[in-house]
């Protein structure tokens, strides 16, 4: 569409409602199945590339983030499992601290910006030392189907309509479930 010459616009007020994998086999699933995906979109869009918005910030930003990144981070892991090994955790203390400090004060910053306390802020661990190596599996297993040729099933995640919505915010994101006309507008 970019290429066509249509427009993205930013929309603050967009809502939406969904819900979450509750396992870390369906996290699995969803993830693969987006990971996939954007290596399917990487792929049927190339010529744009170093082209428009799409080509200089999109398509550079998945291709670093979710292809390269997720190749190269292994070497940090296998780095860390090494210098422990050799006893060298000096190195390792700092290096790990320092990232773990940069990680907290981003999130702080986006909890911030966003309006959130940061009473939550110490999951910032569980991705330093679980959902980044889970994402990383994620992005070999889609690499490795990728160059195979395989084809990505669905892999729906099984709703369990756990969200609940109270009668307020069902409205804001259906006006008819508040007895408004369709023709009306906000």
């Amino acid at each position: 569409m970019l290429a066509q010459g249509a427009k993205i616009v930013y929309a603050p007020d967009a809502r939406s409602v969904t819900e979450a994998p509750d396992s870390c086999s369906a996290l699995f699933k969803q993830r693969l199945r987006w990971s996939f995906g954007t290596f399917q979109c990487l792929w049927k869009h190339r010529s744009q590339l170093f082209k428009g918005s799409l080509g200089w910030v999109a398509m550079p930003n998945l291709l670093c983030f979710q292809v390269i990144y997720p190749l190269l981070s292994p070497i940090g892991d296998v780095v860390f499992v090494l210098s422990l090994l050799r006893g060298d955790f000096g190195a390792v203390v700092v290096g790990y601290l320092m990232f773990l400090a940069m990680d907290l004060v981003g999130s702080l910053i986006a909890f911030r910006l966003d309006g959130r306390r940061a009473r939550t802020l110490w999951m910032v661990l569980i991705q330093r030392f679980f959902y980044r190596q889970f994402m990383c599996l994620v992005a070999f297993r889609s690499i490795l189907e990728a160059i195979k040729g395989g084809r990505q099933a669905w892999n729906k995640l099984d709703r369990k309509g756990s969200v609940p919505l109270s009668a307020m915010e069902a409205e804001s994101f259906c006006p008819l479930a508040s007895g408004e006309s369709s023709s009306s507008t906000r």
